[in-house]
């Protein structure tokens, strides 16, 4: 579906779309529910009204999500292909990863919470924590990062419990508390690890590729 008027548009449906464009050049488009995409969405022009509406991407082959220019309150992957994130994804509520087979291409920005429950997804995306107030990063046991960079400017960023890395654990700015966290190194690919992160509770390296410690690891 194309929303491509010219006036305000409301959507308010309870099902899932296919493949929706907002490609709109006046008015605003608003959703009274959240929308539910199971192939790709992608944002050409036009403003949207996106306060209370959560993104879920829940599809089982090939997605692109092209979103640029728009900010869900929250985003909640149940899908079992490839999804491909165009430019950034921006979230300024919680991300939640229930299931993904790969989540490739640019950032997911999250300014709130980070709850993962698939333990075997891949891909090269990177979780960007860029809130202003405290985030956690759990999920279920053995829980699957592939990427992850802390860049807050303010709050402080929670890694804990027992979190399986893949690819790189970036440092750029804000408070960490990494007290709680039993890391894995698990994988094939090669990837660095920023010490900066803070302190360990564990670590387990179990890794064919190649890492790389940024400065001194500490683990308790």
């Amino acid at each position: 579906v194309t929303f491509d008027g010219s006036s305000d548009q409301i959507v308010d449906a309870t099902g899932n779309f296919q493949n929706v464009v907002i490609n709109k050049f006046g008015g605003t488009m608003y959703f009274g529910t959240d929308l539910n995409v199971a192939g790709d969405l992608t944002h050409t022009a036009g403003d949207a009204y996106l306060t209370g509406v959560t993104l879920n991407i829940i599809g089982t082959g090939a997605q692109a999500i092209d979103a640029s220019g728009l900010a869900f309150d929250d985003v909640t992957f149940d899908s079992t292909g490839t999804v491909t994130i165009v430019g950034s994804l921006d979230v300024n509520g919680g991300l939640v990863i229930d299931n993904a087979g790969s989540i490739d291409g640019g950032n997911l920005k999250v300014a709130k919470d980070v709850t993962i429950n698939d333990t075997n997804w891949t891909g090269t995306s990177t979780i960007v924590l860029d809130g202003t107030g405290f985030q956690d990063v759990t999920g279920v046991s053995d829980f699957t990062v592939s990427n992850l960079n802390i860049n807050k400017t303010n709050g402080v960023a929670y890694l804990y419990g027992d979190m399986n890395l893949q690819g790189n654990l970036t440092y750029t700015a804000g408070a960490v508390d990494t007290g709680g966290l039993n890391l894995t190194i698990g994988g094939t690919s090669d990837g660095t690890v920023d010490a900066s992160i803070g302190q360990l509770d564990s670590l387990t390296i179990n890794n064919s590729g190649t890492r790389a410690f940024t400065g001194t690891l500490e683990v308790l």
